[in-house]
């Protein structure tokens, strides 16, 4: 009886024992958790932003290729190495260069309304103007039947206006973009020719920097080509068929076929719109993650359409004819 009694009391210990140091490695991992995965200061901000896009989307369709456009030119016109940080909803930057009078106001309008819901529900210092917009764009192809891409928060806002003298232009050697893809960290071809075909909901106002088969009926259209002629307010891959069939509207947009380092990519685009799906939420994602601007260098706007302190550096390039102020 006293050995039987021995048994269980060390049974019990043993079994205290375990408990004790799974509670204590629990305790750890919930340390952990708090210091590599804080708490998430907006969740409700995919529910806000989801909710006024499709709003939008449902009154205009052009709202995906505004988007996009902004998105796109606030990535590519990153200051001393910083990629997505919505600069380019500062002014100067806003009315700046290729800048002027091609980007949708309409986009501004929309992220800074779904800034001041995001303001209301989460406070001022909760979410940036660039998750904004990149949260947006993500969902604004979504609602245009595209993929819905994994995108990370946490970047802050630019503090100074971008350089947009990198911008893509529609006439540029398929080569000269594959290196500027690739000083963004798009290293990939497939990224280039994925990320174009963002050109699937797209339209262009200035004829003459369309291909002379289609500037005739661009000036029948009052100054309006749409990029894809086959399904222009669908996100497909309608695009790249179209480049099959030499109906690329920018000599840029064609080259892809022809070009030997991206032909395959848009060969397979046009066969399998899965696969033009699948890479473009791998490109976009990475696009999304160039070198984002942090706390020490940046902020979280209250307005997205000025800075906090309500002044700007710019170091815009003087090739394209900005006037540096501070």
């Amino acid at each position: 009886m006293a050995r039987s009694r021995w048994n269980s009391a060390v049974a019990l210990l043993a079994v205290l024992a375990m408990a004790f140091a799974v509670a204590a490695m629990a305790s750890d991992d919930d340390e952990m958790m708090s210091l590599y995965q804080p708490r998430d200061p907006c969740p409700q901000v995919e529910r806000i932003v989801k909710e006024a896009v499709d709003a939008e989307f449902k009154r205009n369709k052009q709202i995906t290729a505004g988007l996009l456009r902004v998105f796109f030119h606030d990535c590519f016109s990153g200051v001393c190495s910083f990629g997505c940080d919505a600069s380019i909803f500062l002014e100067e930057e806003w009315t700046g260069g290729v800048n002027g009078g091609s980007v949708q106001e309409r986009v501004r309008e929309l992220v800074n309304e779904i800034r001041v819901k995001v303001n209301k529900e989460c406070g001022d210092k909760a979410v940036s103007c660039a998750d904004i917009l990149a949260l947006a764009t993500r969902d604004s192809v979504a609602a245009a039947n595209g993929p819905r891409t994994p995108i990370f928060r946490g970047r802050f806002d630019s503090l100074v206006i971008g350089n947009v003298s990198k911008l893509p232009g529609p006439g540029q050697p398929i080569s000269d973009l594959l290196n500027l893809f690739a000083e963004f960290g798009l290293q990939d071809p497939a990224d280039l020719v994925a990320l174009s075909g963002g050109h699937t909901v797209g339209r262009t106002k200035i004829c003459f920097i369309v291909r002379p088969e289609f500037q005739q009926s661009c000036r029948a259209n009052g100054d309006r080509q749409i990029l894809d002629v086959i399904t222009p307010d669908q996100f497909d891959n309608q695009y790249f068929v179209g480049l099959t069939r030499n109906q690329g509207v920018f000599a840029s947009d064609q080259n892809l076929l022809t070009h030997p380092t991206t032909r395959r990519f848009v060969v397979d685009y046009a066969r399998n719109k899965q696969a033009f799906f699948t890479q473009w939420a791998t490109s976009l994602r990475k696009l999304s993650e160039v070198n984002w601007v942090t706390p020490r260098n940046g902020e979280i706007r209250v307005n997205c359409s000025r800075t906090n302190r309500g002044r700007v550096s710019s170091i815009m390039d003087a090739d394209e004819g900005f006037a540096a102020s501070a």
